[in-house]
């Protein structure tokens, strides 16, 4: 009889932790990044209300379980990472528009199956600068920009040892 008590308590107590996993999981208001209108969404969420009409998605990339946002607000370049839970939901993971440069490069924290990182560069169209000089652990990389137009790139540099990159434009 004392078996058959423990057993239903038990059973109690799985079924209440997986009720607890799958409506916290599924949340709405933990949707952020499933299509185009919640990315702007919460871009305006993330940055404390910004009008999102002056919000432009450059583009949507989707790297395995993750997903890149590079956009423009106020003509000011940006980015958001959105990753992908279990549900199938994307939720926000880092996320940056504090420039007031035509041009920003973001070194992206993502999984990767090689010994790189993925660099993410943002520009404007009054950007001039038509090469960024990206150093990597005292290793020098040129990447070539297109200027004159609002544009993205998206690239593998070698992983830091020492978490040290630094960054110069050039013309």
């Amino acid at each position: 009889m004392l078996k058959a008590k423990i057993g239903i308590i038990l059973c109690l107590i799985i079924v209440c932790v997986y009720s607890y996993q799958f409506m916290t999981q599924n949340s709405d208001a933990d949707i952020y990044g499933n299509d185009k209108e919640s990315i702007t969404k919460s871009i305006q969420l993330s940055e404390r209300g910004k009008n999102q009409e002056e919000i432009e998605v450059l583009k949507i990339i989707d790297i395995k379980k993750n997903r890149i946002v590079p956009y423009l607000y106020k003509n000011k370049p940006g980015f958001i990472h959105f990753t992908k839970r279990i549900s199938g939901n994307y939720l926000i993971s880092d996320y940056d528009n504090n420039s007031d440069s035509s041009l920003e490069a973001y070194v992206l924290d993502i999984e990767s199956d090689d010994s790189n990182q993925l660099l993410l560069i943002v520009s404007n169209e009054t950007n001039v600068k038509s090469k960024l000089k990206v150093t990597v652990d005292n290793r020098t990389i040129v990447k070539t920009l297109k200027i004159g137009e609002k544009n993205f790139s998206i690239s593998k540099i070698p992983r830091s040892k020492h978490d040290s990159y630094s960054f110069k434009l050039v013309d």
